[in-house]
């Protein structure tokens, strides 16, 4: 019974044995697939010019798979990086069909696998065959031997160790337990057995939400008092890699080293770097500081949907103007001027603040504060980010 078990494995994830073959007015070295070395079993060929492999459909599809997976970018950097080759030729599998081989197949006839059929079956019967056969046994759920498959309901149905299930506590046992020694007292006992365990999952899940809410609440209340989280270390983002340099050791500078010149517009032109940390719009508050070394130019601060150039950007700059550029517009347009300014030496605190739903920007060496609003924050979505972008060489932004 192994034996056909075994075989009816091969047929699902390979070919026929050759020791099947009963039949065949052809040459079945032709029809040998070149992975498993039995019959073809639902063939695929290689259409690559002068290859046309036939290989059965699981063995062919688990070599490209296992290929996959075993694929590197630094193994197939020589080859054929991230591609399916063919066993035989080598170049990348190109899935096709030869009518040819199924009109070969087509004439060799194949003994069943099971063992107690006599029948001489077609190739192309041979699925259907084995699937049906009156021959074929399967195993009893319950004592687990093996039974004519036509056979198996009306054994199962009398099967003494087919697993049932109570009605009353649930609990699944062979159906003679269930018949004999399953009496109320066991019953009741199940069913104390599931409650108890079902109180104990409420209060593994009532804990769980118990520190959720101490949670919150500690943090609720740390945000009323005003307790933001303060940034002291930071990493920096741009793709103006060559025209700035970034200190991070200790001290948190980022520097303007290559200015870009326009010669379009006769001016330099801004180039943004980020602060490489997202803010989002939940309940987490947070605060950092920056000094402004030197500043010969202007310098803009803002905050952004997203590090791409499509995003939705705000941004104030030394001269009090609150810009906004649209998603997918390369220009700033003026929205409103407000009292705030800044200039070397000068330190500028950013606060989140969650309940207020707003940035706050404060010139604590001029005591000038200003604020990007709830509505410009809901713009960005549910994260947003920090940018600043100057124009003069030599410009500098110092982190706290």
């Amino acid at each position: 019974m192994q034996q056909e078990e075994e075989a009816e494995l091969m047929l699902e994830q390979g070919g026929i044995p050759i020791s099947q073959l009963c039949n065949s007015s052809v040459n079945i070295d032709l029809l040998q697939c070149p992975i498993c070395f039995n019959i073809l079993w639902k063939p695929i060929a290689c259409g690559q010019d002068r290859c046309f492999s036939s290989f059965c459909q699981y063995c062919i599809e688990s070599w490209l798979n296992q290929k996959n997976a075993q694929s590197t970018f630094e193994e197939e950097e020589e080859t054929f990086a991230n591609e399916s080759n063919c066993p035989k030729c080598k170049r990348v599998f190109i899935k096709t069909e030869i009518p040819l081989v199924k009109v070969l197949l087509s004439q060799i006839e194949l003994k069943c696998i099971h063992s107690d059929c006599t029948q001489v079956i077609p190739y192309t019967d041979y699925e259907n065959h084995i699937v049906n056969c009156k021959e074929r046994k399967k195993q009893c759920r319950g004592c687990q031997q093996y039974i004519l498959q036509n056979k198996l309901e009306e054994h199962e149905a009398q099967c003494s160790q087919i697993p049932v299930e109570c009605q009353k506590c649930h609990k699944r046992m062979p159906k003679c337990d269930l018949e004999s020694t399953h009496d109320k007292y066991n019953c009741i006992e199940n069913l104390f057995k599931v409650q108890d365990q079902q109180l104990e999952n409420l209060y593994t899940q009532y804990l769980i939400c118990d520190d959720m809410v101490n949670y919150y609440e500690e943090k609720i209340a740390r945000m009323m008092k005003g307790d933001l989280i303060a940034l002291t270390e930071y990493n920096f983002f741009t793709i103006f890699t060559a025209n700035y340099q970034f200190t991070t050791d200790n001290l948190y500078i980022a520097r303007l080293v290559r200015n870009s010149y326009n010669y379009n517009k006769q001016k330099n032109d801004f180039l943004h770097f980020y602060v490489d940390y997202y803010f989002t719009t939940g309940l987490e508050g947070y605060e950092w500081k920056c000094r402004v070394i030197r500043l010969r130019g202007n310098l803009l601060i803002g905050v952004c949907s997203s590090q791409l150039s499509n995003s939705v950007d705000f941004i104030v700059n030394r001269l009090g103007e609150v810009k906004k550029k649209e998603e997918n517009d390369n220009r700033y347009h003026i929205i409103r001027k407000v009292n705030f300014t800044f200039g070397e030496g000068d330190v500028i605190r950013f606060q989140i603040l969650p309940f207020m739903q707003c940035l706050r920007i404060t010139n604590e060496t001029r005591h000038l504060t200003f604020c990007f609003n709830r509505n410009e924050l809901q713009e960005m979505g549910d994260q947003y980010f920090s940018f600043f972008s100057l124009e003069y060489q030599g410009d500098a932004l110092q982190f706290l």
